[in-house]
């Protein structure tokens, strides 16, 4: 083998461990925001079904104003 051959087998060889080295990054940045992401998603699940128990508080809060409004101003009347 010459000089020349070892020198650009040496050089394929390099790029390909290098390649390898960024293929193995790669997967593991994408399986690190598959993680991130299903944690999002868990965590917006949790706040949406809170929004949703609070909307459901503020409904019923609005209720008994309404009620106690009607209560005050009936008893005002009298």
């Amino acid at each position: 083998m010459t000089e020349t051959e070892k020198l650009l087998l040496s050089a394929l060889e390099r790029l390909q461990n290098d390649s390898k080295t960024q293929q193995q990054a790669l997967l593991d940045s994408f399986k690190s925001l598959q993680a991130m992401y299903e944690k999002t998603r868990q965590e917006n699940q949790a706040l949406a079904n809170h929004c949703t128990r609070l909307n459901r508080q503020v409904e019923g809060l609005s209720k008994q104003v309404n009620d106690l409004s009607n209560t005050v101003n009936r008893l005002a009347r009298l």
